[in-house]
């Protein structure tokens, strides 16, 4: 269910006509994909303000990774609105990570130089 009262005040919510909660995933986050009237596709995370901290840090954790070749979302803001935490990024197409973590691949040693390369850019966006 869609806590609509909770929604008004966040940014530029006005241009906002189509909210959608989105069930997959994982974390205990309240997740919505939201579409706006000027054709922008958004994704909106919010949860308990004890996390403050740590959704801070992954919204400037995904800021880094955007200039070091992953596919990331565009961070659009983070902040604290009546008791929660939020974030606003765009959306990105595809699959949840969690549908393709479980996916079977033939390709092992694919899947490892694959592995490594990710390993090797989390780093880096890590240490940035």
């Amino acid at each position: 269910m869609i806590d609509r009262a909770w929604l008004k005040g966040l940014p530029e919510t006005e241009n906002w006509r189509k909210i959608l909660p989105v069930r997959d995933g994982w974390g205990s986050d309240e997740k919505y994909e939201i579409y706006t009237h000027t054709g922008e596709h958004l994704f909106l995370r919010a949860t308990s303000d004890a996390y403050t901290k740590q959704k801070y840090g992954e919204f400037a954790f995904v800021q880094r990774c955007q200039g070091i070749g992953f596919l990331t979302p565009k961070t659009i803001a983070c902040g604290m609105h009546h008791g929660r935490v939020y974030q606003i990024l765009s959306w990105v197409e595809g699959e949840p990570l969690s549908r393709e973590i479980h996916h079977d691949h033939d390709e092992d040693e694919h899947d490892h130089e694959h592995g490594l390369r990710t390993g090797s850019r989390t780093r880096t966006c890590s240490n940035s």
